[in-house]
């Protein structure tokens, strides 16, 4: 399961400009939405599988595939942020929202 980010930017705000500053707060605020968004999605994924399993029924393994995919974008993003590298995390945070956009298509809302 993946937890809102723990990132200190005390440390890193001397290294970072008033634009890299600001992008990194919004990049932690992205993954942390992103982070709860995992959560219910993993949750939606795991009750309709429990209701397939209960049909005799198995899910597509790119749905559970893809949530899994989406949950490891969203650790490295939050090491990404750590060790703040901006470009890295979003991008890691796109793939990781792309991910969860699909997972979401199959599991609903």
């Amino acid at each position: 399961m993946v937890t809102a980010p723990k990132v200190e930017t005390k440390a890193q705000a001397p290294s970072l400009s008033a634009q890299d500053r600001e992008e990194l707060k919004d990049l932690q605020q992205r993954l942390s939405f992103a982070a709860t968004q995992a959560t219910r999605a993993r949750q939606n994924l795991e009750a309709v599988q429990a209701k397939q399993k209960a049909e005799g029924l198995v899910m597509n393994s790119s749905i559970t595939t893809g949530m899994s995919r989406a949950e490891a974008f969203l650790e490295a993003a939050r090491g990404d942020l750590q060790r703040s590298d901006l470009a890295a995390a979003k991008e890691n945070m796109q793939r990781a929202e792309y991910e969860l956009r699909r997972v979401f298509q199959s599991v609903g809302r």
